[in-house]
């Protein structure tokens, strides 16, 4: 895909999800929060035409075939083969970006998604974010000592359903900020995990929270550098993206995959992209 094409893509970059209506672009006031950075791709753009084949095979095969009695979908696999056939000269549906929230221990809803709106400035592609309103309030837990706070990640993905919102299994994830999360807090917070935070947003630089017994208090640090994102369909990628806060090893806190046992059923025998990414977390 030629520059110009791409950044044409690309400006395009607009947020849904939870069947809200898409950010006014009128003006709003001041944002609460103002990212921007750039967008890395280091395989190219080809391999988004290909996610988008993926995000198509999950969409088939629930709607054509048996999840609990089918591992293959002849129907569904032969249109996925002849899709990616042309994926190089297709360009990419309706990538978004979402601000995904960490789901609270005690909660059984999904984990909240927050949108708005992303403008690219220019090419090399950069993006500009402004965010005007804090997470859902179901997206806030409590602090083990004081406070309440979310915690949530930047991730791109193709809106392959067409609905504005994220689709577990359907709509594959191909890229956010690596090593970055935000956190917000309504009046401050102190937890034992955490650390203390004032009221307002943070943005962090985050490492690994699991590794001999260390929790996001000795991971995350303040980091007000821009956020890049990187779009990559590298199995690997998910491990750089996603965190596991509760450290219970289910990387279920923010839903962007299947249930295992789902996710390893629908995916015997296939390798899309999508498939690849979780199951590469699953196995971590």
């Amino acid at each position: 895909m030629c520059p110009e094409r791409l950044a044409f893509v690309l400006g395009l970059l607009a947020l849904g999800g939870c069947g809200d209506p898409l950010v006014s672009a009128a003006y709003r006031g001041r944002p609460l929060l103002a990212l921007e950075g750039p967008i890395e791709m280091p395989q190219g753009a080809g391999f988004l035409g290909e996610a988008e084949c993926d995000g198509a095979w999950f969409e088939c095969f629930d709607d054509r075939c048996d999840l609990d009695r089918d591992d293959f979908c002849p129907p569904c696999d032969d249109a996925y083969y002849a899709c990616v056939d042309r994926a190089a000269d297709v360009a990419p549906g309706a990538l978004r970006l979402g601000l995904f929230w960490a789901r609270p221990d005690d909660a059984g809803a999904a984990p909240a998604v927050q949108h708005f709106a992303l403008v690219v400035a220019s090419f090399p592609a950069r993006y500009q974010l402004s965010l005007y309103t804090p997470p859902p309030a179901e997206a806030l837990q409590r602090g083990s000592a004081s406070g309440q706070y979310g915690l949530g990640l930047l991730l791109v993905y193709l809106d392959t359903d067409a609905d504005d919102r994220f689709t577990p299994g359907r709509d594959p994830i191909v890229g956010g900020a690596p090593g970055r999360a935000i956190l917000y807090s309504p009046g401050g917070v102190r937890d034992a995990d955490l650390g203390a935070w004032a009221a307002g947003f943070h943005r962090l630089a985050i490492g690994p929270t699991c590794e001999g017994g260390g929790g996001l208090a000795q991971a995350a640090i303040a980091d007000d550098s821009p956020m890049a994102l990187v779009l990559s369909a590298d199995p690997g990628v998910l491990q750089t993206l996603l965190l596991d806060p509760d450290c219970d090893g289910a990387l279920d806190d923010f839903a962007i995959c299947l249930e295992p046992e789902a996710l390893e059923r629908l995916c015997a025998g296939q390798a899309p992209v999508l498939c690849d990414l979780c199951l590469e977390a699953l196995d971590r």
